[in-house]
């Protein structure tokens, strides 16, 4: 059997670093030290190279001045950067869920908007206006309008509100 020795110190000095992410270690420390700890950049490096460990009310505030739970700070470096990557993805497909069903909101009510000019009785007599009805008119068969409703509904999820009665 082989014993391995974990360095558990440099682990944690790890975890904190990535989940520090973009912030300074000074302004970390700067935070720290107006909570009450004697905390410098210096001891920020130290912690995360693994020389310094960490006390365990030292672990409850900076959790709280980094904005995670104490927990993220005993996960494996690997996991946390696999739970920092979905976290990403989920936040980038909601903005993409809701930037189409935005769009697709515009394109229902301009889609709306050209049938119900387009079929104005009023332009029906008006020679004149012929090309530019055929135009609509044209636009309207050639619209994916339906095709682009069927597939939201039964791909996007998107709410019932979003879909009246006669789709």
């Amino acid at each position: 059997m082989v014993l391995v020795m974990v360095d558990e110190d440099g682990l944690m000095g790890m975890r904190v670093a990535q989940l520090r992410g973009e912030r300074s270690q000074k302004s970390v420390a700067d935070e720290m030290r107006l909570r009450g700890w004697k905390w410098s950049q210096a001891t920020m490096w130290s912690i995360e190279r693994g020389d310094r460990p960490l006390k365990v009310r030292e672990a409850k505030e900076l959790a709280e001045v980094l904005g995670i739970e104490l927990m993220d700070l005993f996960q494996e470096p690997a996991i946390l950067s696999i739970e920092k990557e979905i976290k990403e993805l989920v936040l980038n497909v909601k903005r993409d869920h809701d930037a189409a069903v935005t769009q697709l909101q515009k394109l229902r009510s301009s889609h709306q908007l050209l049938q119900d000019r387009a079929s104005d009785s009023s332009l029906k007599d008006d020679d004149r206006l012929a090309p530019i009805t055929k135009l609509a008119k044209d636009t309207l068969e050639r619209s994916t309008f339906d095709l682009a409703v069927t597939r939201a509904k039964s791909g996007l999820g998107l709410p019932e509100i979003f879909f009246d009665e006669t789709d």
